[in-house]
């Protein structure tokens, strides 16, 4: 998959940017707060429908106006397309070809990206939500279906809860009901579950050979699943009707989730060191590459947001080992002596500076 081109005009500081890409190493040089990161969000934003540095879309339109877009031409399994996303205070749109989407579910998935952030210590430290959302995304990338279940999961999740509300407030006693939306809820939280366990079990296959030789040898990896019930979800939840009708809301399911990441046998968020931590961030992303490449047939676009500050040159080698690859690769950084002479001579530079980048 290749970025070709973007336009990005009112996202954050950038006011108007028109910028053809190299199809490997885009190198976006410039001090903080100059608009390199805002250039990475877009594209990011362009593939997610969302932001991976707020929740509230809205706060990347540029201080003082009503919208912003990003329109890019991308080229993937030997066919251009034309992307387009508009977002206002109020909505997003996103269109192909200048064909608007009807759902941004059914968008999410046509453009693959795997970002590199320090934002993403977050899938090791942060708490269950977000370790779920980087799952659903993640998998979202490859899996329409996925997005389809997860959603339909939400949906009777929302009514199961205003269910156990109205029982919790006796405004009705309708446990049959209840029997009906749980057994719906199940349907859809095993559909979910299967595709989960089965994309951390493909990572898992794939992220213990990058990461020993991100790590000379020296450690082991591995992500485990952690399920919030142990086999039969829907008598599960029969047996705590009592306790979700007191809370108002379902305490199992797919929503309740966990993953933890284990280095040599010990939880990494607990034991591992914050190199150690980066580390096994950068074998999860680039494990992510190899996924996407396996169930796509193309290598993601893949955006790096000041990595080469944080990492060693032992580690700085081996990321250099896959971006010398057929993969399009974006790279922000105050400071090119990070960046060797070899990636330098095959790469394109751009400079960023008060939100122009040229």
């Amino acid at each position: 998959m290749i970025l070709n081109n973007i336009k990005v005009k009112n996202f954050r500081c950038l006011n108007n940017v028109n910028l053809d890409f190299n199809e490997n190493l885009n190198i976006i040089v410039g001090n903080n707060g100059q608009g390199k990161t805002s250039l990475l969000e877009s594209i990011y934003l362009l593939a997610f429908t969302k932001s991976h540095k707020t929740n509230f879309e809205r706060e990347v339109i540029m201080t003082g106006c009503d919208f912003t877009t990003v329109n890019a031409r991308i080229s993937f399994l030997d066919k251009i397309n034309d992307f387009g996303f508009v977002l206002t205070k109020k909505s997003k749109k996103a269109k192909i070809n200048d064909i608007e989407q009807k759902k941004l579910s059914e968008y999410i998935g046509k453009i693959n990206v795997v970002m590199f952030s320090p934002e993403d210590l977050k899938i090791i430290k942060g708490d269950p939500a977000t370790k779920r959302k980087f799952v659903n995304l993640e998998l979202g990338q490859t899996s329409p279906m996925y997005i389809y279940n997860l959603l339909l999961y939400k949906k009777i999740l929302k009514q199961r809860n205003e269910l156990l509300k109205k029982i919790q407030k006796k405004e009705i006693n309708d446990f049959i009901l209840l029997d009906v939306i749980t057994e719906q809820l199940c349907d859809y939280a095993s559909k979910i579950m299967v595709e989960r366990e089965t994309f951390i079990d493909k990572l898992n296959s794939i992220i213990n050979g990058i990461h020993q030789k991100l790590t000379n040898n020296q450690e082991v990896i591995k992500i485990k699943y952690r399920k919030s019930y142990k086999d039969d979800m829907f008598q599960e939840l029969k047996q705590k009707y009592k306790y979700d009708v007191i809370v108002g809301s379902t305490s199992l399911g797919p929503h309740r989730d966990d993953f933890i990441i284990f280095l040599n046998d010990e939880d990494i968020s607990i034991y591992g060191s914050q190199g150690q931590q980066r580390t096994a961030i950068l074998s999860i992303k680039l494990s992510l590459i190899e996924f996407i490449k396996t169930q796509t047939g193309e290598f993601p676009i893949l955006l790096l947001d000041d990595v080469f500050s944080e990492l060693d040159n032992f580690r700085l080698n081996s990321l250099v080992e896959y971006i010398n690859r057929d993969i399009q690769t974006f790279v922000t950084t105050t400071d090119v002596s990070f960046i060797n002479d070899e990636l330098k001579e095959r790469a394109t530079l751009f400079q960023a500076e008060k939100g122009i980048i040229r």
